[in-house]
């Protein structure tokens, strides 16, 4: 060993820094919906760090609040955990936002989705199946009239995937 150098360790004591964002995802199914998400971690030292999460980005997570926990590790063995929530809307819940949404762009309809709302509500789903197929038929009579055709489209595709997520043939 030379008398005349310095060795320099540096030992690696502090966790991951991670970050994590609450989500608010649509029903897309009966069962909820598949979600996706990314969190981030970053180490002070290496910059690197590996990412787990229970549940797992890119599984079906049921309709309700699920709590999100990840652990972020660094090459030195330091890990950081932090939790967050996914909440799955279902269909009762999207009919009520499209409800808020047409009253204002097209209140001819609005009477159909808090007919399709209330039969949701009660667990009529055949009759919510039927009134949001109405809907949907009225908002493409309208289409390039009442609505503009973007209008129509995006009212059409919430209408669409609220049915899929009651569960309509």
């Amino acid at each position: 060993v030379d008398a005349d150098k310095t060795v320099v360790i540096r030992l690696d004591k502090t966790a991951p820094a991670l970050t994590v964002a609450n989500t608010t995802v649509n029903a897309t199914s009966p069962s909820g919906a598949v979600v996706t998400f990314a969190p981030t971690a970053t180490d002070a030292i290496s910059g690197l760090a590996s990412l787990t999460s229970s549940p797992a980005s890119g599984s079906t997570f049921p309709i309700g609040t699920t709590t999100v926990t990840v652990t972020a590790s660094d090459t030195a063995g330091n890990t950081s955990t932090a939790s967050f929530t996914v909440t799955v809307l279902s269909a009762a819940q999207q009919t009520s936002i499209l409800v808020t949404t047409v009253s204002s762009a097209f209140p001819q309809a609005s009477g159909l989705l808090q007919n399709a709302l209330n039969s949701l509500t009660t667990g009529q789903t055949g009759a919510s199946c039927n009134q949001m197929s109405a809907f949907i038929n009225q908002v493409q009579a309208q289409s390039g009239k009442k609505l503009t055709v973007a209008q129509a489209n995006q009212l059409i595709a919430s209408a669409s995937q609220i049915r899929a997520a009651s569960g309509c043939p």
